[in-house]
């Protein structure tokens, strides 16, 4: 019986913050936690990066321009496209191509193909910002809507420390290139997040096609 008590009132505490469903604020920070993880990847490459294919540090600033500037045509398609085939999908969509485009940096062989694939990793997880920002703030009580989305953000710091943890051991024993591997991790977690989405409904289209 206490522990039925004690499960209501989390429950209570819980549904009151974030909603009816307050599990798509965790699956959202979970998100967010993981893109920033594998995008942060490339921080730690970089000295690697520049020392392998010779470069100045004018060639690293040049990489994320380029990226920048796709990234906010990729974050406006990214809300078009939830829109018009659901949050979920596109969701797991994203996530899981802007990982698989973080871990292909490894095997990049040129500079021309590591901005390539730098520029769509990046644009791709830019993405996931309206949707999962829409998400949280659809979901989240009135009263809390303002500390939902603001802990929500904290998934940027997160995904940095995961990043630091992971990349510093494989950059002492390996090389950057090896960093950019660990992404790969992301992919297979988006299969359970599609899962839950799907069963709450957010993995389906919400709104009719335009047109």
């Amino acid at each position: 019986m206490a522990a039925d008590s004690m499960a209501e009132r989390q429950q209570s505490w819980l549904n009151r913050m974030f909603g009816a469903r307050p599990g798509i604020f965790f699956i959202c920070l979970f998100v967010w936690t993981l893109t920033n993880f594998d995008q942060s990847l490339f921080g730690y490459a970089i000295p690697g990066i520049l020392a392998e294919f010779e470069l100045p540090l004018e060639a690293a600033g040049t990489i994320l321009t380029i990226s920048f500037v796709l990234g906010t045509v990729v974050i406006v398609l990214a809300g078009i496209a939830a829109d018009r085939w659901g949050r979920g999908p596109v969701l797991v969509l994203l996530l899981a191509s802007s990982a698989i485009f973080v871990g292909l940096q490894g095997f990049a062989a040129t500079i021309v193909m590591l901005t390539i694939y730098r520029s769509l990793g990046f644009g791709l997880s830019g993405g996931l910002s309206p949707i999962t920002n829409a998400l949280v703030v659809e979901n989240a009580a009135d009263r809390f809507r303002g500390v939902a989305m603001g802990l929500l953000q904290c998934g940027y710091p997160l995904g940095w420390l995961l990043a630091s943890l992971v990349a510093a051991p494989l950059l002492a024993q390996f090389d950057w290139r090896a960093a950019c591997f660990a992404a790969f991790v992301v992919v297979p977690l988006s299969v359970p997040i599609w899962f839950y989405l799907a069963r709450t409904g957010d993995g389906v289209r919400t709104a009719p096609p335009a047109g």
